[in-house]
């Protein structure tokens, strides 16, 4: 009794998860840009995030830009970037009133 009710179990696991990867592939992908400073170490999550799939399982298209970040700054502000990875230049920015936010640092 208790190895069906697991088998079951087992079964209903596999059939959400396969029932919630395909209705996640059916929703087309956000596009998604993301600035960062440099091609350095500390950005190799979010390339290798994107070049395993994870990101786009989460259904983003992530766009990385590699851009200097005075640029990377002045583009999120004007609306052109979603997401900067220059965390000093933006703490500055926010320090003198830009509207700025601080989502997760790697």
């Amino acid at each position: 009794m208790k190895k069906k009710l697991i088998l079951t179990f087992a079964f209903i696991l596999m059939f959400v998860g396969t029932w919630q990867s395909a209705h996640a592939q059916s929703k087309p992908l956000e596009k998604v840009r993301l600035t960062v400073p440099a091609k350095a170490l500390t950005f190799v999550p979010h390339y290798f995030g994107k070049a395993q799939g994870s990101v786009a399982k989460e259904g983003i298209d992530l766009e990385i830009i590699v851009m200097r970040p005075p640029l990377g700054v002045t583009a999120l502000l004007a609306g052109d970037l979603e997401y900067t990875a220059a965390g000093g230049l933006s703490f500055r920015a926010a320090l003198k009133g830009a509207p700025l936010r601080t989502i997760t640092f790697i």
